[in-house]
């Protein structure tokens, strides 16, 4: 849904991703490597943009190539998909889930 300004509404469109969570999960993640590759390439995807597609996969159960990022304002499905699998080994999942599930619970979830 578009707001007065045209602008989509973040919290319509994205109603799993508050701030509260965005802000448990970015304080569990592992620091950025500024120089990831000394060849050039392209710049790294936004730490924060990620978890909107993270979030949304297992939750509507669609495949990360199916994920529609431009819509959700995040990365490419095989961005997300990248992201999860090495946060997952970094264990900022595990590191934020008492966090994540008090969020939550305060939010009637």
């Amino acid at each position: 849904m578009k707001g007065s300004d045209g602008e989509a509404n973040d919290a319509e469109h994205h109603p799993d991703l508050t701030d509260e969570l965005s802000r448990a999960i970015a304080a569990r993640l592992p620091p950025r490597c500024l120089n990831h590759n000394r060849k050039g390439g392209r710049p790294r995807a936004d730490d924060l943009a990620c978890p909107r597609g993270i979030v949304f996969v297992p939750r509507e159960g669609v495949r990360w190539q199916r994920l529609p990022a431009a819509e959700l304002s995040c990365p490419s499905g095989s961005t997300c998909r990248r992201y999860f699998r090495d946060w997952t080994a970094a264990g900022v999942w595990a590191k934020a889930h008492v966090q994540l599930l008090d969020l939550l619970g305060e939010e009637g979830w």
